[in-house]
C-alpha cells in the first residue's frame, strides 16, 4: 500500500482499468456476470502477464522521458547544452 493516500481521481482511474483488464481476460455476457465468474488459472495467468507488459511498457516510457530530459539539458560532462 502506497504510503500516501490516493486521491479520488487516482482510485477511479485504478478501479476502470482493472475492470478493463478483467474484461479483456473473462468471457461473460455482462459485466456482472464476469465479476461474479471465478477466473481460471490461465485467465489468472493471462492477466497478470498483462500487468507485467504493462509494467515494462511504463518502465521503458519512464526511461525515455528522463533520457530525453537529460540530453535536453546537458551532456554527459554536466555543460549546459
Amino acid at each position: 500500500m502506497p504510503s500516501h493516500p490516493l486521491s479520488l481521481f487516482d482510485a477511479v482511474f485504478r478501479t476502470k482499468r482493472m475492470v478493463v483488464d478483467v474484461l479483456k481476460v473473462q468471457p461473460g455476457e455482462n459485466l456482472t456476470d464476469v465479476l461474479y465468474t471465478p477466473a481460471t488459472p490461465e485467465q489468472e495467468e493471462e492477466h497478470q502477464e498483462l500487468l507485467q507488459r504493462r509494467e515494462q511498457a511504463v518502465k521503458e516510457q519512464s526511461q525515455r522521458s528522463n533520457f530525453l530530459k537529460f540530453s535536453k539539458t546537458e551532456s554527459m560532462h554536466g555543460d549546459r547544452k
